[in-house]
């Protein structure tokens, strides 16, 4: 037995209680090839760095699991299949006496993202400054 992390990204338009079926059918998956789920976070909303399948936003999942090598590429075809399933990703990680819920903590940290605001002390600056930097910085690199 390996110790694989497998993380899988499942459409936003996904009801509560679709996705809670998806994490049990993948968790299912696992179960049935004699595998054993050692941890796993629950599923977290979360943007995208960039679109897949025209969605700039998924639910993510991530859960470390025992499995027999030789079954892995089985269990991945097998969630590849489930509805809902955007993406997914298995890496194979170093067998581990204890796994430390904090390498999941990120996942479960819902985080705010609010515009940065120029400190106080800081004047706006124009467009018209920028340029002029600009032309400036031109002119003293041609020298």
């Amino acid at each position: 037995m390996s110790e694989y992390e497998i993380t899988y990204l499942a459409r936003p338009d996904l009801a509560e209680d679709a996705r809670e079926e998806l994490d049990a059918a993948v968790d299912k998956t696992i179960e049935q090839r004699d595998g054993a789920i050692i941890f796993s976070t629950p599923s977290v909303y979360r943007r995208l760095g960039y679109d897949i399948n025209e969605q700039s936003t998924s639910f993510i999942r991530t859960l470390q699991a025992e499995l027999d090598p030789t079954l892995i590429e089985e269990v991945r075809k097998e969630v590849r299949k489930l509805d809902g399933v955007m993406r997914m990703s298995v890496i194979k990680t170093a067998q581990r006496k204890e796994v430390s819920p904090a390498i999941f903590e990120a996942s479960q940290q819902e985080k705010e993202v609010k515009p940065s605001t120029p400190p106080a002390d800081k004047k706006p600056v124009s467009m018209a400054e920028v340029e002029e930097k600009i032309e400036k910085a031109l002119d003293e690199e041609v020298k």
